[in-house]
């Protein structure tokens, strides 16, 4: 089993928030949209962090795509996070399917 602690997630989004200050999508993004489930914790630290407000999922296609910064806790087959293309994501981690392009995670920007 994975011990994963409320210390190592605040420490992952702090180091997420900072990786996706370098691209230049980052200052068009105004609102967070967490996946549900997994995406919710994270979503509503990395809004915090970055001033984001927090959107559902009825008003994600009132905005813009640049607009949005997509968050879900991982990816593992890609399936979930293939229904937001053209949004930037971003996630605490990721499996060996997700097959992205734009992806931006703690552990490696899929390029």
């Amino acid at each position: 089993m994975i011990e994963y602690t409320m210390g190592d997630l605040i420490e992952d989004v702090d180091h997420l928030a900072k990786d996706l200050e370098v691209f230049e999508f980052y200052d068009k993004i105004k609102y967070c949209f967490p996946i549900p489930q997994g995406g919710v914790v994270p979503a509503i630290f990395i809004s915090l962090k970055l001033g984001l407000q927090l959107i559902t999922i009825d008003e994600l296609k009132k905005y813009d795509s640049e607009e949005v910064l997509v968050v879900d806790d991982l990816i593992d087959s890609g399936r979930t996070i293939s229904k937001y293309d053209g949004y930037p994501i971003a996630v605490l981690g990721e499996g060996m399917g997700s097959g992205r392009s734009e992806v931006y995670s703690l552990w490696k920007i899929i390029t």
